[in-house]
């Protein structure tokens, strides 16, 4: 699976927001169709059982409610939670399928399921994508807690994926990746910039010291230093040198020396220690990150013919402070993004047939859905979290915000595996397919709907804030208002795309009969 992912500290947000976004994009050849669900803690099992790798874990006996973006197929292969914000306000994201190497493999290797065989019993695999929210989001209050929960879980069963998975309340985000089976780091993003992940392992700078003091910044697995040493994974001093655009001062000891930690660089770059970097990632995942710098911090030279940032640069930085505040816009340009105006465009005129499927875009038509999870510091009561959520591929849809401290979510929101033109999921997939092949045609009406719905469910937002106490039935019933605006305008995009396309059939003949 791909995915892309942008975090944004409050500091980078334009409402002093924490925000993560992330599109969950399915398989090649393949739907997977996703709905909006409240999880009602007092339905959660006593002990999970894992689908994919028959894991068992026991659960804590109380949970908190959590609104989340679940797969609506029955659960045949799981749950497969994906994103969602609970009642204590913390937001999740899970997860970003990233790579790591070979030599991290050989000396973590993935805990996969082992199948019955013969006389020889199944033995349990480890958790992944299909199990973390349901896991970790019901029992933590602090995204700080979900790295902590999330690594002990790892420690403890591992894993037999390599992921990214983010945490946000309204002061923090932290970021997590795995290393192997059992073994992950994690880095606070600092407040002023914005991340965007495109399925490698993407931290940059890592502080050890920290990471075993203070958690200011770092954290890690317990037993990560030495394992770095008993499987030759120790950074070469002076691997914390990065073109990171926001870096911690480099610690140095005696001398002018590197600092050391336990007798290795206190100080190094996971991304080239641990992480991947073959001709897959040049043309899959790295000019994914650097066209979404090219939008957010677009002075920088990215198109030049030695560009200060080029599209396969291995060193692209992890965090990066925006030339302006990032708002829901800005995030949407992003994830519907297809490398607009580059010789790289799919639907564009610029270069020739072999550059324009030359890489891989953000916004790709196997995209399930797209959740923006809002935790808004400076709002207060019930109102203060917020899922805006575009289903099927981004370029075609636009963001509906949905309220999250709730019981309950519209209908429209449901998605059946039938299709149909009464939910948000199977509008917009049909939408993509009319409008395609005469992208030119209709994306104009498509950007311009989105835009729209972004303002008004602004405006939406701004309503509930400004009455003085908002119940929870205040907030369901803003969130059916909200989904019968959007389903309309939905409707009118796909008339206008059945009509285009309508009347460029092959068996059109263009003399009328009356």
């Amino acid at each position: 699976m791909g995915c892309t992912t942008i975090l944004v500290g409050k500091n980078a947000s334009y409402d002093g927001s924490t925000m993560m976004a992330r599109t969950d994009d399915a398989p090649d050849g393949q739907f997977d169709p996703v709905e909006v669900e409240v999880l009602d803690p007092a339905k959660l099992p006593r002990i999970y059982k894992s689908v994919q790798t028959k894991c068992e874990i026991k659960l804590p006996a109380t949970g908190l409610r959590c609104t989340y973006v679940p797969r609506s197929d029955k659960r045949p292969e799981g749950i497969w939670g994906e994103a969602g914000i609970n009642e204590a306000s913390v937001a999740m994201t899970a997860t970003e399928t990233i790579t790591t190497n070979a030599a991290v493999l050989g000396a973590d290797p993935f805990v996969e399921y082992q199948p019955a065989h013969g006389s020889v019993k199944a033995v349990p695999g480890g958790i992944g994508e299909e199990d973390y929210v349901n896991l970790i989001l019901p029992y933590i209050k602090t995204a700080r807690e979900g790295v902590v929960r999330m690594g002990k879980l790892l420690e403890q069963y591992g894993t037999y994926e390599s992921n990214g998975v983010g945490f946000a309340d309204e002061k923090e985000i932290w970021w997590v990746e795995t290393l192997g089976g059992h073994h992950w780091i994690a880095r606070r993003v600092p407040d002023d910039t914005y991340c965007i992940i495109a399925n490698q392992l993407s931290l940059d700078y890592f502080d050890l010291k920290d990471a075993y003091g203070a958690q200011k910044n770092f954290m890690c697995s317990a037993d990560l230093v030495d394992w770095m040493k008993a499987n030759h994974l120790v950074p070469a001093v002076g691997a914390e040198d990065t073109h990171g655009d926001v870096l911690p001062a480099r610690k140095s000891g005696k001398a002018g020396k590197a600092a050391l930690y336990k007798g290795i660089p206190a100080v190094f770059n996971p991304r080239k220690n641990f992480g991947s970097d073959t001709w897959r990632d040049r043309v899959y995942n790295t000019p994914r990150v650097w066209y979404g710098m090219s939008l957010l911090n677009p002075s920088n030279d990215y198109f030049s013919d030695i560009p200060e940032y080029p599209a396969q640069c291995p060193d692209l930085p992890w965090c990066r402070t925006p030339e302006s505040r990032i708002h829901i816009e800005d995030i949407r340009t992003v994830m519907a993004s297809h490398y607009q105006n580059t010789p790289f465009d799919p639907y564009g005129s610029q270069g020739d047939q072999n550059s324009r499927r030359l890489y891989r875009p953000v916004g790709i038509n196997r995209t399930s859905f797209c959740g923006l999870l809002q935790v808004r510091g400076n709002a207060k009561g019930a109102a203060k979290d917020i899922l805006w959520v575009a289903m099927g591929s981004v370029p075609f849809g636009t963001f509906v915000p949905v309220f999250t401290n709730v019981g309950k979510v519209p209908a429209y929101l449901k998605t059946p595996m039938d299709i149909d033109t009464h939910t948000l999921y199977w509008q917009v997939r049909i939408v993509a397919g009319l409008a395609d092949p005469e992208y030119y045609k209709n994306i104009d009406a498509i950007n311009n709907f989105s835009q729209e719905m972004i303002a008004e469910g602004l405006r939406h937002i701004a309503t509930i804030d400004a009455q003085k106490t908002v119940s929870q039935a205040d907030l369901e019933a803003a969130n059916e208002a909200f989904c019968k605006k959007a389903h309309a305008g939905m409707q009118s995009i796909l008339a206008g795309a059945l009509f285009k396309r309508s009347m460029l059939m092959l068996n059109r003949f263009d003399m009328s009969d009356h």
